[in-house]
C-alpha cells in the first residue's frame, strides 16, 4: 500500500484559510527580524562609535599631557622647545642628536624623556630636548 497522505483524508490537506494564516504568521515573524537586525546593526554602531570616540579621547590625551619620565637619568641640562607646525620627531632628533648616537636611538631618548607612547607631534606641544 501506498504511504503517501491520502488526498481523499481531510486531515492530510491543509485549507486555503489555514495557508493564508501561515503566511500571514510568516509575514510577521520576518518583519519582527528585520526590525530585530535593525535595532541590533543601531547598538553595535552606536558601540563601535563610543569605543572610536574614546580611543580618540586617550590617544589625544597621552599626546598632549605627556609627562617627562623623572627616571631617566641626563649628563647635561635638559633644553624645552616648541614644536612648529609641520615637524616631526625624526627632523627634531636630526637636528639635536649628539655626537656618537644615532637619530634612532635619540628619537628613542626624547620618546622616555617626555613620556611619549607614540611619535605623533602636535603643534605647540612642549619637548624636552636632553643634552649630553
Amino acid at each position: 500500500m501506498n504511504k503517501r497522505a491520502n488526498i481523499a483524508n481531510p486531515r492530510s490537506v491543509r485549507t486555503t484559510k489555514q495557508s493564508a494564516n501561515l503566511n500571514g504568521t510568516l509575514k510577521k515573524h520576518r518583519r519582527l527580524v528585520r526590525v530585530m537586525l535593525l535595532v541590533l546593526l543601531i547598538v553595535v554602531a552606536a558601540c563601535g562609535g563610543a569605543i572610536v570616540h574614546t580611543y580618540a579621547a586617550q590617544a589625544g590625551n597621552s599626546v598632549s599631557s605627556s609627562q617627562p619620565d623623572p627616571s631617566i637619568p641626563f649628563h647635561g641640562a635638559n633644553d624645552k622647545i616648541i614644536v612648529n607646525p609641520g615637524e616631526s620627531l625624526w627632523s627634531i632628533a636630526t637636528e639635536f642628536v649628539p655626537k656618537g648616537m644615532t637619530v634612532r636611538e635619540y628619537m628613542r631618548k626624547l620618546q622616555q624623556v617626555n613620556g611619549m607612547k607614540h611619535t605623533n607631534l602636535e603643534a605647540g606641544q612642549a619637548l624636552i630636548i636632553p643634552t649630553y
